[in-house]
């Protein structure tokens, strides 16, 4: 599924929909007694100078809230889709990055984010060619609140409620969002909470087998006509 653009025209005849209850089976059930100190990234592309570019901007958020109650101390950067050499060869390049914040660059396999996610304040996430759209409804049932660039994925956000949505590469935008959720836990948690809400209600497999269902009676019904 990550080696598809995923095209509006697509999302019509196949709507994003997650199984609700096997994920969250998979998800730590208890909440942590403390907003946790670690930052998700996720990126489609092996595009390096995009990435050291938002993990400046992170590095950035993260001096900021230095003295705060809850800093920032991790980014855990996923790189799913990519193969595992690729991988490694940007893990390796990013690994010489300064973030000039003291912030840790922790590189996690993709396969390994269900039993990750109650461990994130906060996903950040770059679309690119691939809309990356299981990964803002996994975060919405985690009740973690996600700042997405502008895309496919976006859509799936309800802007100031359910996360936060930022033009194409406007790092000042993104550190801004992101700062709204880390100085403001109640406010990320309220988040956290408003889109697990919105994804169950709208991006279930049974909203989505009505959504289907409604696509095969129109099509079957026009075509009677």
């Amino acid at each position: 599924m990550f080696r598809r653009k995923r095209t509006r025209a697509k999302s019509l005849v196949l709507p994003p929909a997650i199984d609700a209850g096997w994920l969250e089976s998979r998800l730590t059930r208890d909440d942590p007694a403390s907003p946790p100190a670690a930052v998700a990234m996720f990126f489609s592309g092996p595009d390096l100078k995009r990435v050291r570019e938002a993990v400046q901007a992170l590095g950035q958020v993260a001096a900021s809230t230095g003295d705060g109650p809850w800093p920032i101390q991790t980014v855990s950067i996923f790189f799913p889709g990519l193969s595992q050499a690729r991988q490694r060869k940007l893990e390796e390049s990013l690994g010489r990055t300064s973030t000039g914040s003291g912030l840790e660059l922790e590189f996690t396999d993709f396969s390994e984010l269900q039993s990750r996610w109650k461990s994130f304040r906060a996903a950040v996430i770059f679309p690119g060619f691939d809309p990356l759209s299981r990964v803002v409804l996994e975060a919405g049932l985690a009740g973690v609140p996600v700042v997405v660039e502008k895309g496919a994925a976006s859509e799936l956000v309800i802007h100031g409620r359910t996360g936060f949505i930022f033009d194409y590469r406007d790092y000042a935008a993104l550190g801004a969002f992101l700062q709204v959720i880390v100085k403001n836990p109640e406010r990320g948690r309220q988040m956290g909470l408003s889109a697990r809400e919105h994804v169950k209600k709208h991006y279930s497999l049974g909203a989505w087998k009505e959504q289907f269902e409604g696509i095969l009676s129109e099509i079957l019904f026009s075509s009677e006509r």
